[in-house]
């Protein structure tokens, strides 16, 4: 073989193959023609941002949802913290006579209120003070307060109140709601005051 046959036949050879090419390329560009058309990328793309914008709305509906939900649960809290309070600023102390530890009528008629508003709120502990008057000594004044107290516990137990909600203390003489040696103090000072436990 000549040298000059390479150089001849790498022309013809790249030419042929270039016409084999084209060739095949408006064959290929015939058979796409008749073949039916995959579908467009657009729908794809229109369902996933459709799917993104679904997902996105639920998420924000459970969001809506969780702080109506929280908000109504502080709202009941709320609620029942202005129950609460008022429920403590409506209790009222009840009286007793010289020397005496038993329940007057009108002491009957407020601790039937204030069972009842501890009915109102079920979480509401009390402590029941029994207080005296300044007649007397120091030791007698103890006991008389106890007394008091106990007589009223025992009436709000027997209304019903749970009697875990009801602590007593005597204070005796030491803590006069009014000042004063005459019997208008003194009938102020023989009481029994209900505190809310814990505050």
């Amino acid at each position: 073989m000549n040298r000059a046959c390479p150089r001849i036949l790498l022309p013809v050879l790249l030419t042929a193959l270039s016409l084999t090419l084209m060739s095949c390329t408006k064959k290929a560009a015939r058979v796409d023609a008749l073949e039916p058309q995959a579908p467009q990328a657009e729908p794809v793309v229109e369902i996933l941002e459709e799917s993104v914008t679904d997902t996105t709305q639920a998420l924000v509906s459970e969001e809506e949802l969780l702080a109506a939900e929280e908000q109504r649960r502080l709202e009941e809290e709320t609620r029942l913290a202005e129950r609460r309070r008022e429920s403590i600023d409506a209790l009222r102390p009840v009286y007793f006579d010289f020397d005496r530890y038993n329940l007057r009528e009108d002491a009957r008629l407020g601790l039937n209120r204030n069972a009842d508003l501890l009915g109102e709120v079920p979480d509401l502990k009390l402590r029941i003070e029994g207080h005296c008057d300044e007649n007397g000594s120091v030791a007698y004044n103890l006991a008389l307060g106890d007394r008091r107290a106990l007589a009223a516990r025992d009436y709000l137990v027997n209304l019903g109140i749970a009697q875990e909600r009801l602590e007593t203390v005597s204070y005796g003489k030491a803590r006069p709601a009014v000042q004063g040696s005459n019997e208008a103090a003194w009938s102020k000072n023989r009481r029994c005051e209900f505190r809310p436990l814990g505050e």
